[in-house]
């Protein structure tokens, strides 16, 4: 009887131990992976950002919203809103007209985050609070502060 109880206890010891390391590499494991991510932000403005990053950074700011994303009288989530411009650049990267064409954060918003290409509504962000935006001045303003951020790290 005492030595179930000793083996019980051991096993009890055991399990925990397992459970903390499974829950140490699991937090190691997060960190490994998206610490680039994490870190990249500040690391990014270290060097200067190309165009491309500054329109990945676009995209990320719209699929972090708070609030909702209207499209063609439509609302949608910020997922799907960050989704959608990502497809509307890639075919805009394909399409015979732009082939080769180095796309600006600036022409990003303009050409392609402001308005719909099928009906010609413009975009609108409505954030939680109320606030009523259109995409273009909304994107406008994420990219001053991207380039506010990256200019003070640069000092």
């Amino acid at each position: 009887m005492e030595l179930q109880i000793i083996i019980c206890k051991k096993r009890g010891i055991w399990s925990h131990l397992l459970l903390a390391i499974r829950f140490f590499c699991s937090i190691y494991l997060l960190i490994f992976l998206f610490h680039p991510m994490l870190s990249s932000l500040n690391a990014d403005c270290q060097s200067k950002l190309s165009e491309d990053q500054k329109i990945e950074k676009l995209i990320i700011a719209v699929s972090l919203l708070d609030g909702t994303f209207i499209r063609n009288g439509e609302e949608h989530n910020a997922r799907d809103a960050s989704e959608h411009l990502r497809l509307k650049l890639t075919n805009a990267k394909k399409s015979f007209f732009s082939s080769g064409k180095e796309w600006t954060a600036r022409q990003f918003i303009e050409q392609l985050a402001t308005k719909s290409s099928l009906s010609g509504l413009p975009y609108e962000i409505v954030l939680r609070n109320g606030k009523r935006y259109y995409s273009a001045d909304w994107l406008n303003a994420e990219l001053k502060k991207i380039n506010e951020q990256c200019s003070e790290h640069s000092k």
